[in-house]
């Protein structure tokens, strides 16, 4: 393991708050230990050298051993009309780009990645499966997960959201954590855990989320920080969170 911090700004002036970018490279044999303690994969970096950095955020996961899926989930899975498929391979293509571009669009995500950006996604040096989506024989939305070790991983989740009440979301992410239970897998790795829109991972059984020193299962911290993450326009905002953040967590 070899750990980076690139210490790229600070604020000393009227009170001290410090920004960090933090990354790490880990050997194969420790891929397991990287996901227990928060650190995600990525093979698209600031500055990248190496095919694949690791970095820390707030991360999220599933329990799976305690979650089970609701009665709404259950008649969601067996009365959709949506159809799919899970395949350990899929060719990267103009047509899954034009999926990642309509969702980012959708969720007003402005930084788009580009197209071989993307492709370096595709190639991860792992076993991967891909859950492909269609409605009406067209393909609307794709899932990728990939196995590091023994930790399943949960990557991207695109759709076009064309016909939104098809909640092709909730179809996803009950196929994901049924794949990783099948697998024998403990926890499902499901990304990052930011603003409103990563509110609605915390509402499945067996969510868990990385404070950055241990995983949490407190819902109303991870909700307060998510909209937050929202909230906050300037580094004034900033430092004040800061502040009130270790105040409440030393409560």
């Amino acid at each position: 393991m070899k750990l980076y911090f690139d210490n790229i700004f600070g604020h000393q002036t009227d009170g001290d708050l410090l920004f960090s970018v933090v990354s790490a490279e880990f050997e194969k044999n420790e891929w397991n230990y990287a996901f227990e303690n928060g650190w995600s994969p990525i093979g698209i970096w600031y500055n990248r050298t190496n095919n694949i950095l690791w970095y820390q955020s707030r991360q999220t996961r599933i329990d799976t051993k305690p979650h089970y899926h609701s009665r709404k989930t259950k008649l969601l899975l067996q009365k959709t009309p949506v159809t799919w498929s899970v395949e350990t391979s899929h060719g990267y293509d103009k047509e899954v780009y034009n999926l990642y571009v309509e969702y980012c669009k959708y969720k007003k995500f402005t930084d788009v990645a580009t197209y071989d950006e993307i492709d370096t996604i595709f190639n991860y040096p792992v076993d991967q499966c891909f859950i492909k989506f269609y409605y009406k024989s067209k393909l609307i939305a794709i899932t990728k997960m990939s196995t590091w070790g023994n930790s399943v991983y949960s990557e991207f989740f695109w759709w076009n959201y064309y016909k939104p009440e098809l909640s092709v979301g909730k179809l996803s992410g009950a196929i994901e954590i049924d794949l990783a239970k099948a697998s024998g897998n403990h926890y499902l790795y499901t990304g990052l855990g930011y603003h409103h829109h990563g509110i609605y991972k915390s509402l499945k059984k067996g969510f868990e989320w990385w404070t950055g020193r241990e995983w949490s299962k407190d819902l109303d911290l991870y909700r307060y920080l998510c909209y937050k993450d929202d909230e906050i326009k300037t580094i004034d905002e900033l430092y004040d969170h800061q502040i009130n953040y270790f105040e409440r967590v030393d409560e």
